[in-house]
């Protein structure tokens, strides 16, 4: 069990993540937290909260429903904090966009999606999921190499990926299902070897370097799971950004081209989050029920806000405890989304955050075209 000792701290995240500049006189710095640190009288802690970014108080459970924190109202911004507003030093128009900005579609989902080219690697695209993670990257690419923003990516959890121009004719044929998902007869009452039989399968599917790196690019949870079994992230992932291409494809709407992008398929996943086959009896039927050790639904929780949050991180060290000592079974997609449901006004922020970013980005676009 490794506990993570380099999360973003709250002020990076008010400043990185959103773009926010607070003013001297909110913070506080001490000896202890040199970084910053808001002082709990200050009206920002209900900020912090919203962000993800604080313990929860003692009283409150993880495996609850909800508690009083979706009761509180939102925190009130001051607009020229923030770097989406003309007036601010930093207003994101006064950058130089070198992104696009495209409708994807994947298995017949649509997926807004933005994508950087790179000119070292000129059939590469860097993608990037979320308006507010295009604001972060340009933020850190004003001041870093596009090579150093993506270490930083890896170390923080951030969801992006890489793809590479393909044609019809030159696609990957998607990896085969190696790995069974395990079968367990109803009931099915896990415990603690149980859990460990299920670290030791992720370990063997982690030796492989091209599933262990699309792992540590898709963020989350997956992120989170990939990093028990390395060191360094960035040593892990490799130095090269142009490797074979995995089998997740993706074609624009409106120009036909098509991008092999580099995603775990639907196996790799079940068998990284721990997932069960549950019926009475075997070879189990297409209606039979699946748990699994960690959600495949974190990307719509309430701690999935774009980065791993020291909130996110307090989820996961409870459940690990809950496991090792006997206290918690696997879950199905129902029960995972009652139990992450911990913070939904931080999920409410992240994702009302992203769809003024989102915004700000293409009225961007749209002028830097003009």
């Amino acid at each position: 069990m490794r506990t993570l000792h380099l999360l973003p701290t709250a002020i990076h995240v008010l400043a990185d993540f959103y773009g926010l500049s607070v003013p001297t006189s909110c913070i506080h710095v001490s000896d202890e937290h040199p970084s910053g640190s808001i002082t709990p009288q200050d009206s920002l802690q209900t900020l912090l909260r919203w962000l993800s970014c604080s313990h929860p108080p003692p009283h409150i459970s993880w495996y609850a429903s909800g508690n009083d924190i979706d009761r509180q109202p939102p925190p009130s911004i001051a607009s020229a904090w923030s770097d989406l507003n003309a007036p601010h030093p930093s207003f994101i128009s006064q950058r130089r966009l070198t992104f696009k900005s495209i409708h994807w579609r994947i298995r017949g989902d649509g997926d807004h999606t933005y994508y950087f080219d790179w000119p070292p690697y000129p059939s590469l695209r860097l993608l990037l999921f979320r308006a507010t993670d295009v604001l972060w990257f340009l933020r850190q690419h004003a001041k870093n190499a596009i090579e150093r923003v993506v270490a930083s990516m890896l170390t923080l959890g951030i969801r992006f990926s890489f793809a590479t121009v393909c044609t019809e004719t030159s696609l990957p044929s998607p990896p085969s299902p190696l790995h069974p998902v395990p079968w367990r007869r109803t009931p099915f009452n896990a415990n603690t070897l149980e859990y460990h039989q299920y670290i030791a399968r992720r370990a063997r599917l982690f030796s492989s370097s091209s599933v262990l790196r699309a792992a540590l690019m898709a963020g989350g949870i997956l992120w989170r799971l990939a990093i028990e079994h390395v060191e360094d992230p960035q040593v892990a992932f490799g130095a090269s950004f142009a490797q074979t291409p995995r089998s997740n494809v993706r074609s624009t709407e409106s120009t036909g081209v098509v991008l092999c992008e580099a995603g775990l398929t639907d196996n790799e996943l079940d068998i990284i989050l721990g997932t069960y086959l549950v019926s009475p009896e075997y070879p189990p039927s297409q209606d039979c029920s699946e748990v699994s050790w960690f959600p495949k639904n974190f990307s719509n929780s309430g701690i999935d806000v774009g980065f791993w949050s020291e909130d996110a991180e307090n989820w996961y060290q409870d459940r690990l405890r809950a496991y090792l000592n006997g206290k918690e079974q696997p879950c199905t997609k129902g029960q995972w989304h009652g139990r992450l449901r911990l913070y939904r006004p931080a999920r409410t922020f992240a994702k009302g955050y992203d769809t003024i970013a989102c915004l700000k980005l293409d009225q961007a676009l749209l002028d830097q075209a003009m």
